[in-house]
């Protein structure tokens, strides 16, 4: 029985579907039914993990998970440490390929980005009026 952490499968699929069109149908072990919904569970389920607190803790990823819900996450500084900045930059590359993937599925990705960043992202400039 696989018990692996959502996080760390949900990178195994990810990664194994980066270069593919290919529709992900997600199953639940213990569960009946796949499609849709369950789908859309794996989408929100992801989702929660990438912006938890306990999450944030083993990956500083962003700035401050308490004010997400208020202000939308954004990412904190690299850290200097070099394992830790490969772990950082390897955690963005899995939420770029989860947003890819759901965004190619049609369905809500689910994270609450800061405009700002949303902003950087698509080359926008950034003004006072968005902080």
């Amino acid at each position: 029985e696989d018990r692996r952490p959502l996080l760390a499968w949900s990178e195994m699929i990810l990664e194994a579907h980066a270069k593919s069109a290919t529709v992900l149908d997600v199953t639940w072990k213990g569960e009946e039914g796949h499609g849709t919904g369950p789908t859309r569970k794996f989408f929100e389920k992801v989702a929660a993990e990438f912006a938890s607190a306990k999450e944030n803790e083993v990956c500083r990823l962003w700035r401050d998970v308490g004010d997400a819900d208020r202000e939308g996450l954004f990412p904190a500084e690299l850290p200097e440490d070099n394992e830790q900045r490969t772990a950082v930059l390897r955690r963005f590359r899995h939420i770029g390929l989860f947003i890819a993937k759901a965004l190619q599925q049609e369905q809500k990705p689910g994270l609450f980005l800061a405009r700002p960043l949303l902003k950087l992202v698509l080359g926008d400039e950034v003004g006072f009026d968005d902080v």
